[in-house]
């Protein structure tokens, strides 16, 4: 049933009860996460650079991941430390029977900041505004690498995405380091 006044009694019912399990159990916890990362200065400066509004969740999160930044000499060392470096030409991937020297929990963390941001309504003007300039830049090349690609608005915008985060790290590795000033 698309519409909530076509479904029967039963169903909003569970669906009423299901919305309230979830609230008690995600809230407190997603606000004791914001109370504690608003008093954390690499939580707030990742969170004023990533643009995120009202939650400090995600932020949290890369934070938490990536512990402190001292330990990574270069961006590149971050890049590779969050899975955006790259690997024989290419993206690493996952492989059997091959560790991974990058975090996938980082990188997944980064990656839906990026397409969250690129598709919400409520976006970061600066992030989406590079996302669409990388997107176009992409898919007028990407056409002559790949003639017979079945989807280039959906690799583009993917590559668009990861360098959306790549720029997003790199300022946060500048400001965090005190190498570049914090732009309010």
């Amino acid at each position: 049933c698309p519409k909530k006044e076509d479904r029967p009694d039963w169903l909003q019912a569970a669906f009423s009860d299901a919305a309230k399990i979830e609230s008690a159990a995600e809230r407190p916890v997603d606000k004791k996460i914001d109370l504690a990362a608003a008093k954390i200065p690499e939580c707030l400066l990742l969170n004023q650079i990533l643009g995120v509004k009202g939650t400090f969740t995600t932020t949290a999160t890369i934070i938490a991941y990536l512990g402190d930044i001292s330990r990574f000499p270069s961006v590149s060392a971050l890049w590779h430390y969050c899975g955006y470096h790259v690997a024989e030409g290419k993206a690493p991937k996952r492989a059997k029977g091959k560790s991974m020297d990058w975090n996938p929990t980082l990188r997944k963390a980064l990656w839906t900041w990026a397409k969250f941001m690129s598709i919400s309504p409520h976006r970061n003007l600066l992030w989406r505004d590079q996302v669409e300039k990388y997107t176009a830049e992409e898919l007028a090349i990407h056409l002559e690498k790949h003639e017979k690609c079945p989807a280039p608005e959906s690799h583009s915008a993917a590559r668009a995405c990861r360098r959306v985060v790549k720029d997003a790290l790199k300022r946060y590795y500048l400001q965090a380091k005190g190498l570049e000033e914090v732009i309010a």
